[in-house]
């Protein structure tokens, strides 16, 4: 399963105002694994989103609930591209984002963007493994 690389704790550098973004990451099952983004600021730990990681037959779906958006909904991307280093999941149907990339830059750093499927408009996230 290819999404393996994922497994673990990242985290960003801290930025101008103190925060800390990261994900963790970990396998549920032989087919599932379980992400959560959350923000840490003056010691304080807010989850952000919950994500479902699953094969399912030839396909994998990233699926994020992001609290505070969409109604709490599931909002769900299917892996529509794998390299060596990264993974693209889309979903050209939703606003923003339309499409989430996972690049592994090395085995240790992660480079994790979202964008409306152009650069126009997308967000960052460098990650070192912990």
């Amino acid at each position: 399963n290819p999404t393996e690389k994922l497994t673990g704790k990242w985290l960003s550098e801290k930025n101008a105002q103190g925060t800390v973004m990261g994900e963790v990451w970990q396998k549920k099952n032989s087919n599932s694994m379980i992400g959560k983004s959350f923000m840490i600021k003056n010691g304080d730990t807010t989850i952000l989103e919950t994500v479902d990681l699953v094969k399912d037959g030839n396909n994998i779906f990233y699926t994020p609930v992001a609290y505070g958006q969409n109604d709490d909904r599931p909002v769900q991307f299917k892996l529509t591209s794998i390299t060596e280093t990264a993974y693209i999941f889309e979903n050209p149907q939703h606003d923003i984002p339309k499409r989430i990339v996972y690049d592994f830059t090395t085995s240790e750093t992660l480079h994790a963007y979202i964008d409306d499927g152009t650069e126009k408009k997308r967000q960052h996230y460098y990650y070192k493994k912990q």
